[in-house]
């Protein structure tokens, strides 16, 4: 005898116009919530054999790429919704559109909220429903219920609801569980509009009208808004970009660009040196998955002896010197280091237009940037071409204190996949030695700005100091220029500026400022 197993329909086809400006980028669905995609979320609660349908609509490559690469031991059943947008779509009609995958039994999900359990009863319909104490309840479905049965007595489609005495007030959360499907199916499709979408709703009223309409409670974290996801993740500080999402199983590792070109180079790049980068297994639109390499990062580990491991490892393994076209290397640097860079100040300058520069900075003069990017010397545009990781930073290295494993690596250096220059690798290294950035994201750093005076403090390991001390010393032992690295450093904080949030992106601006002072001087 076969156990009972419901199916689950998650819709992911609505547009996520709340979602902010990540409703452009993203399906909602596929925002990351501790590590994993909201839809994870929802379908680890579930089975390996639990049949599983999707409702797909926008970006809904994005949805189907994305379960592929994450979920490849489930079998989804995708249903192309033909109409998400306008009179007559919502959520109601996405779910009317997968009914004939629904014959039985089955569990609905709407996309864009977690849960910590899902109820397992399946002897008769219920609605997952969490407290409405200190909730604008005008934003939802509120169901009125007996606090002792469970029965729902009424619901109230957004809007402020009357309760009476004897019923408490719930919030739909968007999980529901349909035993009785000829019922809901005949008030789903009488099409009763409550907006000018189909809602939910207009199904689950038919099983209220007969008297099998129950309520369970559920916790609940709503992420349908811009505002609630954003509370949700409550990070120290937000360290993340909006064109970039990265998620973690337990054996993989799948990221995301809003730029499929960034995907498809990035691919490239480890066919280069494959063993120096986790193994590559699958890639599909904008995503492209990993296998999950065991051990910490390098800020984890970090000490001397496993600096001057690292170097030597990245001189023996990774450094490869290229044979670039004569001019070649000095073409890129140009357009990496000074037009890329001028590019990167006109959105810093459009993201602060009002903001006066600063002078001083903990108590020291420093030149203004425009000053600074003048007196770049041209011997800064001589690179050396090897192969370099672009990103190379404590957090980007994984190791178990003997091996290395090089992640988040950069797709290009001014478009050249193959080659960069070997300084740039080097000042991405030192600007980590300095600037953990670990710490960052954890919160721990101060910026204040009075006028053109600037007070800023961030945490530092006891021993940067001295990993810097090593890091120059490989340099000049291998006959660089270290002034080269710290000038870079500097020119890699002012390009990072304005991609951060603040007062992370300010404190780059400014830390800009004193390095480039201090190696121009």
């Amino acid at each position: 005898m076969t156990s009972f197993k419901p199916s689950v329909c998650i819709l992911t086809a609505g547009t996520g116009k709340r979602s902010g400006p990540f409703a452009h980028i993203i399906n909602k669905c596929l925002l990351p919530y501790n590590g994993r995609a909201i839809i994870s979320h929802l379908i680890d609660h579930f089975s390996l054999d639990t049949p599983i349908v999707i409702a797909l609509g926008y970006k809904a490559e994005q949805v189907r790429a994305y379960l592929t690469l994450m979920h490849p031991d489930r079998n989804f059943m995708f249903v192309e919704v033909d109409r998400f947008v306008g009179e007559g779509t919502g959520p109601g009609y996405s779910l009317a559109c997968c009914k004939k995958l629904l014959p039985g039994a089955f569990y609905f999900i709407a996309g864009d909220g977690v849960f910590d359990h899902i109820p397992n009863h399946h002897d008769k319909n219920w609605l997952g429903v969490s407290s409405a104490n200190g909730v604008d309840v005008s934003d939802y479905c509120n169901i009125a219920y007996n606090p002792v049965s469970g029965l729902a007595n009424a619901f109230f489609d957004k809007v402020t609801p009357s309760k009476g005495s004897a019923n408490t007030i719930g919030i739909f959360t968007g999980l529901m569980f349909i035993k009785d499907v000829a019922v809901f199916w005949d008030g789903l499709e009488r099409n009763i509009p409550t907006t000018n979408e189909r809602q939910i709703s207009q199904g689950f009223s038919s099983l209220l009208d007969v008297g099998k309409l129950y309520c369970e409670a559920v916790t609940w974290c709503d992420l349908g808004t811009f505002e609630h996801y954003k509370a949700a993740i409550n990070e120290p500080f937000d360290f993340s970009k909006t064109e970039e999402f990265i998620y973690f199983s337990e054996t993989r590792i799948v990221k995301f660009f809003a730029d499929v070109n960034i995907v498809v180079q990035r691919v490239k790049k480890t066919d280069h040196l494959p063993d120096t980068f986790p193994k590559i297994i699958g890639r599909n639109g904008q995503f492209y998955a990993y296998e999950k390499v065991t051990g910490k990062t390098a800020y984890e580990m970090l000490d001397g002896p496993l600096v001057d491991k690292f170097l030597a490892w990245m001189k023996r393994e990774f450094w490869k010197p290229y044979d670039a076209a004569p001019g070649r290397i000095e073409a890129l640097c140009v357009d990496f280091y000074r037009e890329k860079t001028a590019q990167r100040l006109a959105a810093y300058k459009k993201k602060y237009p009002d903001i006066a520069e600063a002078r001083t900075v903990n108590g020291k003069s420093v030149n203004g940037i425009d000053k600074l990017l003048e007196k770049l010397p041209a011997s800064l545009f001589a690179g050396i071409p090897v192969f370099i990781h672009g990103d190379l930073q404590f957090d980007n290295i994984i190791t178990d204190g003997e091996n290395f494993t090089l992640i988040d690596w950069r797709q290009d250096f001014a478009g050249e996949t193959a080659f960069g220059d070997w300084y740039y690798d080097l000042a991405k290294l030192l600007g980590g030695i300095y600037l953990n950035y670990d710490y960052v994201k954890q919160g721990y750093m101060r910026f204040e700005q009075r006028g053109d005076v600037v007070w800023m403090d961030f945490a530092m390991r006891e021993q940067s100091h001295a990993y810097a001390r090593q890091l120059r010393i490989f340099v000049e032992n291998e006959g660089l220029d270290y002034k080269r690295v710290e000038i870079l450093r500097g020119l890699i904080y002012l390009n990072m500026s304005p991609l951060h949030h603040t007062p992370f992106d300010r404190l780059l601006y400014a830390l800009a400022q004193t390095t480039l002072t201090e190696a121009l001087s």
